[in-house]
């Protein structure tokens, strides 16, 4: 006589293809998810690289154009180039390297890494901004403030940007 055990059928197999399925399109949802979000950051950091290097240029409209696109951007890395370019302490290399001077203007960082710049044998060029830019300027640098963790700053950032009553600076601050 020949004993025959039964197992049970399993209720879940990992080798049953519906099963397997279930398990994998999460899996797949998450890393695409992941790949998007990635992407979406590269190419904010790359917009971010380009437009601080634009303060840089000589062009006056593409200078406005940077600086109003930074403010929109709400990143509080480009305030220290902003405040340079608005307080005439901004410059470029040669090689388009943008550089943050210090008061005296012997000493420099570069705007990107901050890294400190022997600024010695350097060639630099200061970008020249008009009325215009300076306001924009104004408005960006009031924008990125509003973040700040001091409320002294939030506060003068607001009242610098109601200075500038118009409806998109208003609509704007509804949002915070």
């Amino acid at each position: 006589m020949v004993n025959h055990v039964f197992l049970p059928k399993p209720v879940c197999s990992i080798t049953d293809s519906s099963t397997l399925k279930v398990f994998t399109r999460p899996v797949w949802f998450f890393s695409l998810l992941v790949c998007f979000i990635s992407f979406i950051s590269i190419a904010e950091a790359n917009d971010f690289e380009s437009l601080l290097n634009d303060l840089g240029n000589k062009s006056r409209s593409k200078i406005k154009i940077a600086v109003q696109k930074l403010g929109e951007l709400g990143n509080p890395d480009a305030l220290p180039a902003l405040v340079a370019l608005k307080s005439k302490r901004l410059a470029t290399t040669e090689e388009g390297i943008l550089v943050i001077l210090n008061e005296p203007e012997d000493q420099g960082l570069d705007a990107l890494t901050g890294e400190k710049l022997e600024i010695g044998s350097l060639t630099l060029r200061k970008p020249r901004i008009n009325n215009s830019v300076r306001r924009y300027l104004s408005a960006a640098i009031a924008k990125l403030k509003l973040n700040s963790e001091e409320s002294d700053v939030r506060l003068e950032a607001a009242q610098e940007l109601l200075k500038r009553s118009s409806s998109s600076v208003l609509a704007w601050l509804n949002l915070l």
